[in-house]
Parts: C-alpha cells; structure tokens; sequence
C-alpha cells in the first residue's frame, strides 16, 4: 500500500539533521536509503527544512492543486494540473507529472492526459512497491462515450517510465464524478473512490460517495456504494487501503446522521478485504459547526487516523477554521476529538495527513496566522503527533513564500523524512506571478544507539573457574558471534579461549565460562568478539573488545570482581575532513587512521574538544581509515569555514 504505512528499522547510517550555527546554516546530512534507525516521539525539534524548489519549471501558465507521493527509494513523484501549452497539451487544465530523484534531480515535465480534449483536474498520485505511478483525476473530456459531464479518469505509468492509456472508472455514472481519491495495496490492487451526483443503485440524485477497484490484471469491479446510510450531500472523500486489501474512506456529509445535526460532519467507513462495507461512522461528534474536507490514514496496529478542519469553537479553539484530530482503534472505538493548530489565531483549513506504522502522524495546512513573521497570507504550516500522543509545535514550511500558499499534499519516507508540495502565487527564483508548484522536505535528526551492541556483563567467580556474560544491549539480533578470551594471570601460565553463537536476540544473555589459572601479581582479562547484525537489507560485520585489570596473589579461586567488564569508549577528533565533489557526488569525507568496521562519528560545535554541543550525530563505515557522508546541502564553504570539528566514537582505541 502507499505512503500511509510508513516502515522503520533499527540503525541509521547517515541521518540528516539542520546545524543552525554559523557557518552551518544550510548544512545537511543525508542518509543512505536503505539503513536507518528511528525512535518514536520527537527529538528536541531538531530538523532542517530545505530551500524551497519550484517543480512546475516548464509551466507558463496556472499550476494548480498537487499531489505527491515518494517510492522507498527517495525518489518523489509530483502530479497537477496546468493551463500551460507544453507539449501540445492545449490551453485547456491538463494532468502533469514530474519525479524527483533521490539526488534532489528533477524530470522533465510529462503530460499525463494526452489523450484529453478539455479540462482534466485535480488528480491524486500514489506509487506501488514496483514504482508504478498511479494516477486518478476527474475530467470534462467525452472520451470512450464517458459524455460531456466529469468522470473519473485514471492512468499509470510503469517503473521504466511509459504512460498506459487512460481509462474510465466511473463508466456507470451518468452525471457529475469529482475529486478521486485512489490508493494500492500489497496486491497491486488499485481502490478508487470519488463522490458522485448519479441516482445510482437507489443512491438518489444527492451526491454520494462511489467506489470501485481495479485489480493487478487490469479488470475494473463495478461500482459500489460507500455512503449507504446517507440522505444529504456527501463530499471530498479520502481513501486509504491496508495492505490486505481493508479500505477506509472518510467524506463531509450534510446528512443528520446519528444525531449529528443538519450542518456538515466528517463521516467514516470501511470495506473489508473481503468485500463488505460497514455501517457508516460519525467521527466529528464534539463538533457543533461545520467540518469539512477530511484526511486520514491508517498505521500498522489498525487505528484508522483522522484530521479535518471545523468552524467549532472547541477547546477554546475559536470561531475561526481549525484544524481538528481524532482516531478509531482497531476495535472501533473512537476517541475524543483534538485541536491540532493550537498556535494559530485566524483561519486553518485543508489539512493532508499522512501517518507510519508506528501510529506517527505528520500533517501540512493552509494557515492565515501571521506565525514566526509567516504574514497574514496563505502559508504551509506543519506538525507531527507522537504515537503517544503528544503533538509539536507548528512549524512554517513556505518560509520563502510571500504571498498566496495553498493544497499541500504530503507523504513520509521510512527515514522520517517529510515531503511536502503545495501550489504557490509567489514569483519565487524566476516562477512568475502566475500559479506554481513548490516543493520542500523536512530532514529529521535522530539519535543512534552506540556501537557496540554487544557488551560483556555480570563476571562470575567459582571454585572451578568463573564466567562472564555476553549480553545483546541493541534492538537487532546478532548472528555469527565468535568470541575469544585470553586470560593473563600474572607472571605465570596465560590462558585462552574461544567459541561461537549462533546469534543473541535483543536482550538476551549468553554465558561463556572460562577455568581459572594459577597466576601471581597484576591479572588481565583480554575479550574480543565479532559478529553481524542486518542493516537494511545487508548484513554488516561488527567488532568489539574489552579489558579489565586487577591484582592477585596465588590461586585464583572464588575471586570477585566488584566491576562489569565494558568496553572502553572516548571521543577523538578526525584527522582529516574534507569536502568532496568527484563523480557528482558531493559530500564530506572523514580520516581516522587505521580504524575500520562501524563507527559513531558527530559534529560538535566550537573548536575546543571538550565541547558538548552536538550538531550531528550519525553511524559511518569506515574502510581503511576513511568514511564518507552523501551531503544534502553542504557547500565546500560550509565545511572549510564551519565553526566545528569531527570527532568519532573510538572503542578501546579502535
């Protein structure tokens, strides 16, 4: 399914984080795709909004209302549409598409709705695990005998980049088909709904919510009724599929449904994979005024989550629009309504959610709020609510902006790395004073657990001999472990050792045990262990070692030890950091002599080693005494005239 479901793993291997002191201002960290570690909640608000680029770059005329998605990749796929004569397109509203690639590239405009002769608008994009591009949008083209009212088009494009036909979903509706909505599941099913002003199925001629599927063969179902119960005019769906097929949709309804009221309220259903709707649901039930235009998604636990904005004085919100919150737990149960745009003293409205499998919500609106020097224009205003709970503060994202921001559309990668596009007035870097689309995305620091994973614990002597501990203090399991232990009893008889495991699950204990040795004088323990750990989707080799002293005379039998045994950890500036820009790639590259395997590397602020400000902090592999940092945004300046230094975690020296 898309972007609603939203995974996380364990490490990180370059995360990205915003370094607001001199000299860092536009500097960034990007991370490698494919390994990433992610902790719930929010992390002291530390992020890094990029500059703001224009997409619609090929457009000379009105660019209006996107829509994104982003593969697991990075790369971003942009839809919209656009009065602009490109490509013989005509100067009637046409679909077009553009991809941003992981590297920050972006495409050529493509012209989606080639086969349209009037306007096509307001089209809603979602990408498949294959990288297929999926679009919907409704359309005033007579083209197969859909005839010269709206209907529902629908196109995709195939990872290697070429358009199949269109085609007519809303092929049983004789009258009006607006605003799709369409999501995929693990199938490659695609599940569309739009509302629809058609008496069909007894729907009556009020305008309800429709729903059709088609399936990975290319076959459309017919079309299916979700507003049932409904009496009044039903409006602006959402749709979002699990991955089993599950669909849920939410919709604004005038209908006086369940003691609801005669003004509009967000309603909810679902159909299950098997093919059954449920009884629709009130979910704005503490509203006493207008809600309208609703988003949702749902994480990996079931709960459906829900935003839209109200004319409600609630919570003391006000009797301007607000943006409002609710979810329903996967037993159904709905919980009580939440003001999200707390901050905010004038209108909030057009809310688009998108949610990880954690149950992290993040969401972008339209603010007229002068907030943080935003203006009292239009602008795109952000914010994130924890899985338990707690929401962040408001962040401004058009802050290059000066007048009329609208219609973000947003979506997560695994990495928390938040993509947001709107449509934007502002003649920005040469857009003109027309109608584009802008972009931006939001880089989340995130701290790392420290390497290594593996520490030796709780040593035990006995009159036989003594053990030690091998403890998994990581969240990943560990496989291939190899040990070795060498015991160096004073002046006389060494002692060694050694083994395997199989692999340590997260917190799990495994016990080596070792004979004693008659020794004399000072006694060293010497550890050594190897093993991997799945980063991604490799395995990655980690080394780890350890030493303890202590002073002995004679047998050493039932001696204690009052110390765990642990590896010892400091902080060494780099030798050398350099910026670097070979082959088109761009990025920082670290010298420590003579280190290899992982290791925590961080930038501190300030000059002096025993700084503690700590802009950045990451896990890098070194090979040979070097590792290398993709950069997001550095520039050589950045890097040469930074007021910082690189330091890495060295363990035991190494």
């Amino acid at each position: 399914m898309k972007r609603k479901i939203i995974g996380i793993v364990i490490f990180v291997l370059f995360i990205a984080t915003a370094l607001p002191t001199t000299g860092f201002d536009n500097l960034t960290i990007k991370k490698n795709r494919n390994q990433y570690n992610l902790e719930n909640g929010f992390l002291n608000n530390d992020y890094n909004w990029n500059i703001t680029e224009v997409v619609s770059t090929e457009s000379t005329s009105n660019s209006r209302f996107p829509s994104l998605d982003v593969e697991s990749d990075g790369t971003i796929h942009v839809t919209w549409y656009d009065y602009t004569n490109y490509g013989g397109s005509g100067y009637d509203a046409d679909i077009f598409y553009k991809q941003r690639s992981s590297s920050g590239t972006w495409s050529t405009t493509e012209v989606v709705s080639t086969e349209s002769t009037n306007d096509s608008s307001e089209p809603f994009i979602v990408v498949d695990n294959s990288g297929t591009v999926h679009i919907a949008w409704f359309d005033h083209t007579d083209y197969g005998g859909s005839g010269t009212d709206e209907d529902v088009f629908y196109k995709q494009r195939s990872s290697s980049g070429t358009w199949s036909t269109t085609e007519v979903v809303s092929t049983e509706s004789t009258s009006k088909s607006w605003y799709p909505s369409l999501d995929v599941d693990s199938d490659g099913t695609v599940h569309v709904a739009w509302f629809d002003d058609t008496n069909y199925g007894g729907s009556g001629y009020d305008m309800d919510i429709f729903y059709k599927q088609r399936s990975s063969s290319g076959t459309w179902s017919t079309t299916e009724i979700a507003s049932v119960s409904s009496t009044g005019h039903s409006s602006t769906v959402f749709l979002t599929a699990e991955s089993d097929g599950t669909v849920h949709v939410a919709w604004f309804e005038y209908t006086d449904y369940g003691g609801s009221g005669p003004d509009t309220d967000i309603f909810y259903n679902q159909r299950s994979s098997s093919g059954t709707w449920g009884t629709f649901e009130v979910v704005s039930t503490e509203s006493t005024n207008s809600s309208y235009n609703p988003s949702l998604g749902v994480d990996s636990d079931g709960t459906v989550h829900v935003v839209w904005f109200d004319f409600t004085d609630y919570g003391g919100s006000g009797s301007d629009t607000d943006i409002f919150y609710n979810q329903r737990s996967s037993s159904g149960t709905w919980g009580t309504t939440e003001v999200v745009s707390t901050e905010s003293s004038s209108s909030s409205s057009h809310p688009y959610l998108d949610v990880e499998v954690d149950g992290t919500v993040h969401l972008a609106w339209i603010d007229f709020t002068n907030y943080n020097g935003s203006g009292t224009d239009g602008d795109i205003f952000y914010k994130q609510r924890s899985s338990s709970g707690t929401w962040s503060t408001t962040e401004v994202v058009s802050t290059e902006s000066t007048y009329q921001s609208a219609f973000p559309s947003l979506a997560v990668e695994p990495d928390r790395t938040v993509h947001v596009t709107w449509e934007d007035f502002t003649n920005y870097l040469g857009s003109g004073s027309d109608c584009d689309i802008f972009y931006k995305n939001r880089k989340v620091f995130a701290p790392i657990p420290d390497i290594p994973i593996l520490e030796l614990v709780n040593i035990k002597g006995g009159v036989l001999g003594f053990s030690v501990g091998l403890k998994n203090f990581g969240e990943k399991t560990a496989y291939d472990i190899t040990w070795e232990m060498n015991v160096i009893a004073g002046l006389l008889f060494p002692d060694s050792d050694g083994g395997e495991i199989p692999y340590l699950e997260p917190g799990e204990e495994e016990r080596i045990p070792l004979k004693w040795k008659f020794g004399l004088g000072k006694s060293t323990i010497e550890f050594r262990c190897h093993y991997t750990i799945s980063i991604g989707e490799t395995r990655e080799e980690f080394d780890v070692s350890a030493k303890q002293e202590y002073n002995d005379l004679g047998f050493l039998i039932g001696h204690s030890f009052p110390e765990f045994m642990q590896p010892v950890k400091e902080w060494k500036d780099v030798q050398t950091f350099n910026y670097q820009e070979d082959v088109g790639v761009k990025g920082v590259l670290l010298k420590f002599e003579g280190i290899n395997q992982w290791h925590n590397v961080r930038v501190v602020r300030g000059l002096d080693s025993g700084s503690s400000d700590v802009a950045f902090f990451g896990l890098c592999k070194f090979t040979n005494g070097e590792a290398f940092i993709e950069e997001g945004w550095i520039t050589r300046s950045d890097i040469e005239s930074a007021l910082a230094h690189w330091e890495v975690e060295l363990v035991d020296g190494e």
